[in-house]
């Protein structure tokens, strides 16, 4: 075989594998869709409704490792939240109420030592 013959077959299956991944790719991203499509119930704990996770805490996504398509998730942004309202229904102070009557400027100093 000469040179220009290897070179066009080599090509010629760089482009099948190309096309190849192309699917894979595809395929691992419309599987990523449907588990991103499902709906989760972290709001009925917290009361928070997130609209990228839809409630499950994470998103998935397509990941290339050597050739080959895996679908991977991270968490949500919206779990930093939700931590936070978790920690605040433990510490009693969950309730718009609170957080709105105890505030800085409405703190009242009664002693000496308290402006200070």
């Amino acid at each position: 075989m000469n040179l220009t013959k290897i070179t066009a077959k080599i090509e010629k299956q760089s482009d099948k594998t190309e096309i190849f991944n192309d699917k894979v790719l595809k395929k691992c991203q419309k599987d990523c869709d449907a588990l991103n499509a499902d709906i989760g119930d972290y709001n009925k704990a917290d009361g928070y409704n997130c609209d990228i996770c839809k409630n499950k805490g994470f998103v998935f996504f397509p990941k290339s490792y050597s050739d080959k398509y895996n679908i991977c998730s991270r968490e949500c942004k919206c779990m930093n939240k939700r931590r936070m309202l978790r920690h605040l229904k433990k510490s009693g102070l969950d309730s718009n109420k609170i957080l709105e009557e105890l505030t800085f400027k409405k703190f009242i100093v009664k002693n000496l030592w308290q402006k200070i």
